[in-house]
C-alpha cells in the first residue's frame, strides 16, 4: 500500500470513529458507495475533487466535512462544513449557514433570512511529509499495529496572523418558517479530501465521463425522519405478508424513521442501514435492474490497478472486453442496494481503488434478508445455498 494509501486509510478510520460516536449519542446512524453520501450534499459539483484540480484554487461552496438539517418541503435549515483544501493543504476555514425561513442552500449559501458565517485560521501548522490533520487522531493504533506517518510537531510552524472571521446577516420575505413534521433530513458526510486535501475523483477524460460522482472513499449518516408514511406502509405491507411477499416488510421493517452509517475505504466498504438503500447506480446494460451490494452474482469487478485517482490509474482499466471504466458502470445494476442490517462488501464502483490483499473482497451480510457471506477467492462448495458467484447465501425473506 502507498503512504498516500495508508494516509487515506487512517483518515476514513478516524472519520467512522466519529461517526461511532455520533451514532452511539444519536442512537441512530449511514456513504459513497456505502449510502447516503453525496456530493450536492457536501455542496461540490461533479469534478470538483478531480485529481487534476488538486493544486488549483478550491470552490468555495465545495466541503469535505458537512452537516445539513432539511425538511421533506424543500425548506434547508443548516449547513456547516469544513471547506475543501489544495492538495497537501490541512483543513483550516469553516462555514456556517443558518436559515429560519429554510432557504439556505448547500452551495450557494441562503437566499432568504440568514445568518452566516465564515472562519478561517490562515494556519498551515502541520508540513505535507507530516501525518494529515486526521491521521493524528488514530495516530497510538497506527503507531501500535506499524503503520504510523511521520509525526513530529517540533517541525510546526507557529501561526502568521490572527485568523479572519466575517459574517453576513439577511432578511428576506418571510423571518421563519415552521419545519416540515411530516418529514425530516438530517445529514452528515466526510470523506477523504479531510486528509491533506487529497483529491481522487477521475477527471472525466480516458472514458471516466460516467464515474465522476465524486470522492472514492468517505462515509456518511443520514437519518428521516417521515411518521406519516405509515399510513401507506401499514395497507401494503400486510397485503404483502398475506400473499407471501415477505420481503416488503423485511427491506423496510420501520416505517417511522429510516437511518444508516456507511463508509467505504481503498475499496472496502461497511454499511448498516435499517431501510433498503442504494448504495451505487450503474448503467444496467445487461438488464438487471438491482442487486445487493453483498451479493456478487452477475457482477464483473474492474482490475485491480484501475483507479480514478491518475491518469495512469484511469488507463488501467482495460481488459478483454472493458476499455474505460465508463464499460464498468455501463454493465452494472442500476441500483446496487444495501438492505436491513450489516454489510461488508467491495465497493461496487470502479473508482473504488482496493487496497486489499483479497480482491474482490469477501462480503459479509446478516439482517432481516438473510445471510451472506464470501465472494472472490473466498467460494463456498456447490449446494443449494451457493449462490451463481460461489457465496454462501440464505434469503428466507426473498428480497
Amino acid at each position: 500500500m502507498s503512504s498516500q494509501s495508508t494516509r487515506r486509510t487512517s483518515t476514513v478510520i478516524a472519520g467512522m470513529a466519529g461517526v461511532t460516536v455520533a451514532v452511539a449519542s444519536a442512537g441512530a446512524a449511514f456513504a459513497i458507495s456505502g449510502g447516503g453520501y453525496t456530493s450536492r450534499n457536501q455542496g461540490c459539483h461533479h469534478g470538483d475533487d478531480s485529481w487534476n484540480k488538486e493544486h488549483k484554487a478550491q470552490p468555495a461552496h465545495c466541503h469535505d466535512m458537512q452537516v445539513v438539517v432539511k425538511d421533506h418541503s424543500g425548506h434547508t435549515y443548516l449547513v456547516t462544513g469544513t471547506r475543501t483544501t489544495r492538495e497537501g493543504e490541512n483543513v483550516h476555514a469553516v462555514d456556517l449557514t443558518v436559515s429560519p425561513d429554510g432557504s439556505a442552500h448547500t452551495r450557494k449559501g441562503a437566499t432568504g433570512t440568514a445568518v452566516s458565517l465564515h472562519g478561517d485560521t490562515k494556519w498551515q501548522p502541520i508540513p505535507e511529509d507530516q501525518c494529515g490533520t486526521f491521521d493524528i487522531l488514530v495516530y497510538p493504533l497506527a503507531l501500535a499495529t506499524g503503520g504510523a506517518c511521520k509525526l513530529d510537531p517540533t517541525k510546526w510552524s507557529l501561526p502568521a496572523g490572527a485568523p479572519g472571521l466575517r459574517h453576513k446577516v439577511k432578511v428576506g420575505k418571510n423571518v421563519a418558517v415552521a419545519p416540515d413534521p411530516t418529514g425530516t433530513t438530517v445529514y452528515f458526510g466526510a470523506d477523504d479530501g479531510l486528509d491533506s486535501g487529497e483529491h481522487d475523483e477521475p477527471d472525466g477524460k480516458h472514458g471516466t465521463k460516467h464515474e465522476q460522482n465524486g470522492p472514492s472513499d468517505g462515509g456518511a449518516i443520514v437519518v428521516n425522519w417521515h411518521p406519516t408514511k405509515v399510513a401507506t406502509w401499514l395497507p401494503r405491507t400486510l397485503a404483502g405478508v398475506e400473499h407471501g411477499k415477505v420481503h416488503k416488510l423485511a427491506t423496510n421493517p420501520i416505517p417511522v424513521v429510516s437511518a444508516g452509517f456507511g463508509a467505504c475505504a481503498d475499496g472496502i466498504c461497511f454499511a448498516s442501514v435499517s431501510k433498503r438503500t442504494t448504495a451505487y447506480k450503474g448503467g444496467g446494460k445487461t438488464g438487471k435492474k438491482r442487486r445487493d451490494a453483498y451479493d456478487y452474482s452477475g457482477k464483473t469487478f474492474d482490475p485491480y490497478d484501475c483507479t480514478g485517482a491518475s491518469k495512469k490509474g484511469e488507463k488501467s482499466c482495460r481488459d478483454k472486453s472493458h476499455k474505460t471504466e465508463n464499460d464498468y458502470w455501463r454493465e452494472e445494476a442500476k441500483h446496487v442496494d444495501l438492505e436491513p442490517g450489516i454489510q461488508i462488501y467491495e465497493d461496487p464502483d470502479a473508482n473504488g481503488s482496493p487496497a486489499a490483499p483479497m480482491y474482490p473482497l469477501p462480503a459479509l451480510y446478516a439482517g432481516t434478508c438473510g445471510v451472506t457471506a464470501g465472494g472472490g477467492d473466498v467460494k463456498a462448495p456447490a449446494s443449494p445455498l451457493t449462490n451463481k458467484s460461489g457465496q454462501l447465501s440464505v434469503k428466507p425473506t426473498n428480497c
